[in-house]
């Protein structure tokens, strides 16, 4: 259930990411404030959603190979956007209940769902990690 979660927090990430890159106004809209992709603010509109688009393909990349600890940090590492992304919208004049609602609820998901990933006992290695490169034998 946890892992589905968090997979389905990647997934809503990229989602949003692929908005932004194909429907620029509608993701700028609903991330609370109103930009034009066609002025200055459009190859803003691209990095955000090449950024959300980014960090979902990671966190789900580390799910998909099953390390669950390592996803567990990334989630928590980038819940410093969306509290970010809140002092952005607050700051440009957006709706607080948007920022804090939206932005600021996502921020503390990701660090709740990112500490569970970290206290799951499938995040435990069951033995050593593989070393890179050839294994030398003694003969």
């Amino acid at each position: 259930m946890l892992i589905a979660l968090a997979a389905a927090m990647c997934v809503a990430i990229i989602v949003v990411g692929v908005r932004f890159l194909v429907v620029p106004e509608s993701g700028a809209a609903d991330y609370g404030i109103a930009a034009a992709a066609t002025g200055e603010a459009g190859p803003y509109l691209a990095v955000k959603g090449l950024r959300d688009l980014s960090f979902g393909v990671i966190g789900l990349t580390l799910l998909v190979v099953r390390q669950f600890r390592a996803a567990g940090w990334v989630m928590i590492a980038v819940s410093l956007v969306p509290f970010g992304d809140a002092a952005i919208v607050v700051a440009n004049g957006g709706s607080p209940a948007l920022a804090y609602g939206m932005h600021g609820g996502t921020g503390v998901a990701l660090v709740l769902v990112g500490a569970l990933l970290l206290r799951d006992r499938r995040a435990v290695p069951a033995t050593e990690p593989r070393r890179a490169g050839p294994r030398i034998v003694d003969q």
